[in-house]
């Protein structure tokens, strides 16, 4: 017997698992952040940074919900 993927219930091929979740929400964050002491790389001097915080909402097949948040330097 061959399971199509419809029978996997995905579209890569994967069969489902009761720890799947998929992402229902994403909000964006751009938050400036001043140096408290200017750096120096070579000619350049960086005083202030650009940092993006994400925040996802995923939710499992039950319909229970999570909430995460992440933040990582953009520029």
């Amino acid at each position: 017997m061959s399971l199509t993927n419809a029978d996997r219930g995905g579209s890569l091929g994967a069969a489902r698992r009761n720890t799947d979740c998929r992402p229902v929400a994403a909000t964006v964050f751009f938050l400036p952040v001043m140096t408290r002491v200017p750096l120096k790389f070579g000619t350049e001097t960086l005083r202030s940074v650009t940092c993006l915080r994400v925040r996802v909402t995923v939710e499992d097949q039950q319909g229970h919900r999570a909430e995460r948040l992440s933040r990582t330097d953009a520029s």
